[in-house]
């Protein structure tokens, strides 16, 4: 009979197996069922995992100081910052954290604002399983991600050599002008809005008419109008009554 050549001890051949990388994922969200659902859905993914949740910006600054993942999901509306200024901030004191904004917002409106900010991709959270897969694989490398609708609408406006779009000019305003609009859009007044943003009343006027001048709108009450049409629309990114749980 043949000699069977000796066995390697089971330990010893786990010892040979390659060891699957694990990409560390960092979800900051207001919302408990938001927060729940992209960690299951984060989870069922191979090779990732959600080391910790937040529910507001200074939350997560908490969490950062004891670990930083590799990707950080960050919801553009956070109880307690604006969310373009969150990811900013982020971008700054941790340059190499892969931001991935997560948000129910317009894309065409949000992924070049993000993007600017500092954040490698912008997802709605209305997407397929599939997609938001593509995005985190996407971003752990490294790579920006965008969708192929998003993809398309920039390189357009590239080509065309200006930024006229399909959102009436939205993208032309600053990120403060486009806050000052959204909180109009909410109903609130110059001193409401100088007291929620700590700026003074004549800033936000300027910045009013800085707005009605790029929206091209002959009167004050038209921009007001159109304001309050667009956020009901699904424009909004923050305001003081948002709920922190």
């Amino acid at each position: 009979m043949k000699e069977l050549p000796p066995q390697e001890p089971q330990q010893q051949q786990q010892e040979h197996e390659p060891q699957l990388l694990v990409c560390t994922v960092g979800i900051v969200d207001g919302h408990f069922l938001s927060r729940a659902g992209l960690k299951a859905l984060t989870a069922s993914l191979e090779g990732f995992r959600c080391v910790w949740c937040a529910h507001a910006a200074a939350h997560a600054e908490e969490k950062l100081k004891l670990r930083v993942p590799d990707i950080l999901l960050v919801d553009v509306v956070l109880p307690d910052s604006n969310g373009l200024d969150f990811v900013r901030a982020l971008h700054v004191r941790y340059p190499q954290l892969k931001i991935l904004v997560i948000s129910v917002y317009d894309e065409m409106l949000y992924t070049d604002r993000v993007l600017k900010a500092g954040a490698r991709g912008y997802l709605k959270k209305d997407s397929e399983a599939e997609s938001f897969e593509s995005a985190l694989r996407t971003v752990s490398t490294g790579r920006p991600f965008v969708t192929s609708a998003v993809s398309e609408h920039l390189l357009t406006a590239y080509y065309e050599g200006h930024r006229r779009g399909a959102d009436g000019g939205l993208h032309l305003l600053s990120d403060r002008e486009f806050e000052v609009l959204q909180l109009l859009g909410k109903g609130l007044n110059t001193a409401r809005i100088s007291s929620h943003l700590g700026i003074s009343p004549k800033t936000v006027d300027v910045h009013r008419g800085k707005i009605k001048k790029k929206l091209d709108y002959k009167y004050a009450a038209d921009v007001v109008r159109m304001a309050m049409r667009w956020v009901e629309t699904g424009g909004l990114v923050r305001g003081p009554e948002q709920s922190q749980h």
